[in-house]
């Protein structure tokens, strides 16, 4: 390294942010969403996380909740994939605990 301006690692350390200034050197950013009912949630968080930071994946693919969540992503302009993903999230969780409820009715427990 040339000079005393830090770089990499270490000055992203020091950031209080989990932004970045620049996209990091690779060719490709994937990102690839598994399947598990609940996980979607965490995929929207996952998602909003990344699109603060500005790295948006070149690919995206997933299975069974992940493959919805990978579809909205691509299928939305960048500026509502966050809002997207959060609302089947939210429609999600809401539809958990709509069964919870029911079948706490009706089986007693």
């Amino acid at each position: 390294m040339h000079g005393t301006t830090e770089t990499g690692t270490a000055a992203r350390r020091r950031n209080k942010s989990h932004r970045i200034a620049n996209r990091p050197p690779f060719e490709c950013i994937a990102l690839l969403l598994q399947g598990g009912g609940a996980l979607g949630s965490y995929q929207a968080g996952v998602y909003e996380a990344l699109a603060e930071a500005e790295l948006h994946p070149d690919w995206i693919a997933g299975i069974s909740i992940g493959a919805i969540n990978s579809a909205i992503i691509a299928g939305n302009s960048p500026a509502e994939r966050v809002s997207a993903v959060h609302i089947l999230a939210n429609l999600t969780l809401g539809l958990r605990k709509v069964v919870h409820d029911y079948l706490s009715r009706t089986t007693g427990s």
